[in-house]
């Protein structure tokens, strides 16, 4: 069951934190070429948007790390 749901949460962690980090990216090379200040606003939500979903695909990587290693050792 450990293997499992660290498989799981790795895989989750990975995809979440590839997704959120090409997302920050964008919006970071939106905010630094807009010359709008409606468009500088929006990407400054997607920029902390981003970096939330960004932290959590990083802890979920780790935590479907740890799993997976302990299970490994049982």
């Amino acid at each position: 069951m450990r293997k499992f749901l660290g498989g799981l949460a790795f895989g989750v962690g990975i995809l979440a934190s590839g997704t959120s980090g090409l997302c920050l990216l964008l919006s970071v090379g939106s905010l630094a070429t807009s010359t709008d200040s409606l468009e500088k606003e929006i990407a400054q939500a997607v920029l902390v948007i981003s970096l939330v979903v960004l932290a959590a695909g990083v802890g979920l990587f780790f935590l479907g790390r740890h799993l997976l290693k302990s299970a490994s050792e049982e």
